[in-house]
């Protein structure tokens, strides 16, 4: 039923309101959600810098 995707959204959107979300990959999560929060607000451990560090060094993804 739609009306509990909409019920799951305003649920995790209400969740979110005014707060930093931390993750990984969290476009996924929001594309499933049809949710878009302020990009100011995502920490996205698979592309925010500060959280890319192994053993002191940057870690630097090899996309093929």
């Amino acid at each position: 039923c739609e009306c509990w995707l909409r019920v799951g959204q305003n649920k995790v959107a209400e969740l979110m309101k005014n707060r930093i979300v931390v993750g990984h990959g969290l476009s996924n999560d929001f594309g499933v959600l049809l949710l878009s929060p302020p990009k100011r607000l995502i920490r996205d451990t698979a592309y925010y810098s500060p959280l890319m560090y192994v053993n002191g060094e940057v870690f630097e993804f090899m996309f093929e």
